[in-house]
């Protein structure tokens, strides 16, 4: 057998999920016939640039710096990492990725391989395509005990990004959940820090159980939109 080919990103439809409940994904169709007689489909579409899988360049949070369409060729063909944290996910909600974490993981596997993605396996993909569970929000027909009305997801500790930045060289942080930082997050700490290094993220990424912790070559294909922060992404993992 050969090596498989995973789709790590979500189809975009009615069902795609964005930052705001009341935004959507719209596709009008329209059937055409030319003069002489030939039928086609054609059609528009509508969308956020943060919708469904999605890459964020450092223009997202800092003006001035590189977009989506600057983001280097050499860093978006890159070996793969994942860590999982699920089983911490379960135990907390909040759990965000924690330096030793990331130590552990290389107690396993051996260093970050240079220039990689690393991705961060929450579990939270499972409330895919949800907005109010996917969210942690309490409206989630009680899906969380609680009456706190703050969104509530997983994500990657400020600490852990400086570490990242400091100690290894990762080309990109991708996560299954809505956001790099975690819902409680005020101030986006981890993705100032990570984009401040031109180190983009990759948000709602999906299938990342189909991906070995190390050993996999990831291809990411932002849409070229020029000047813009964000961007729907295809993402492919080849694992051997």
């Amino acid at each position: 057998m050969g090596p498989k080919l995973v789709d790590m990103s979500y189809v975009f439809d009615k069902n795609t999920v964005y930052p705001s409940p009341s935004a959507n994904f719209s596709l009008d169709v329209h059937y055409r016939k030319t003069k002489h007689g030939v039928r086609y489909q054609e059609e528009n579409f509508c969308s956020s640039t943060r919708g469904g899988t999605h890459v964020i360049a450092p223009r997202h949070l800092l003006k001035g710096r590189w977009s989506v369409t600057d983001l280097p060729l050499n860093r978006l063909v890159v070996p793969g990492a994942v860590i999982d944290i699920a089983i911490q996910v379960l135990r907390s909600r909040d759990y965000r990725l924690r330096i030793s974490d990331v130590m552990r993981w290389e107690d396993i596997h051996g260093r970050l391989p240079q220039g990689c993605v690393l991705f961060v396996r929450t579990g939270w993909s499972r409330y895919w395509p949800s907005w109010y569970k996917y969210h942690g929000h309490p409206a989630a027909n009680n899906t969380f005990a609680s009456l706190d009305t703050r969104p509530h997801h997983p994500g990657v500790h400020p600490d852990t990004a400086t570490w990242l930045v400091s100690k290894r060289k990762v080309y990109g942080v991708g996560i299954d959940a809505p956001s790099i930082d975690y819902g409680l997050s005020k101030d986006l700490g981890a993705q100032h820090i990570l984009l401040a290094a031109n180190i983009y993220g990759l948000v709602n990424v999906a299938h990342l159980q189909e991906l070995p912790s190390v050993g996999s070559t990831v291809f990411v294909f932002p849409m070229k939109i020029r000047g813009a922060g964000a961007a729907p992404v295809r993402i492919l993992a080849v694992v051997p």
